[in-house]
């Protein structure tokens, strides 16, 4: 991953952390952020995420499928 794109996403981090800190019941803060994780290699904190989106909206498909992969990927590094 280019130093660039690492640097933009480690801030995206931040900012949706704090967002969440914010209004935790955000479920786009958590799916937006469990996205970036996993793209940084961050399975079990991408788990947790998406498990948090589910937890707040059940119907979010897309979170569950995500869950998912990350969950694959933990399975795998070990």
């Amino acid at each position: 991953m280019d130093k660039k794109i690492f640097e933009l996403a480690q801030e995206a981090l931040e900012d949706f952390t704090e967002a969440i800190t914010l209004n935790p019941n955000n479920v786009e803060n958590y799916y937006l952020r469990g996205n970036i994780n996993y793209d940084l290699g961050h399975y079990q904190a991408a788990f947790q995420d998406f498990t948090k989106a589910i937890n707040i909206n059940p119907d979010l498909s897309i979170a569950d499928y995500y869950r998912d992969l990350a969950l694959d990927e933990l399975k795998r590094s070990r």
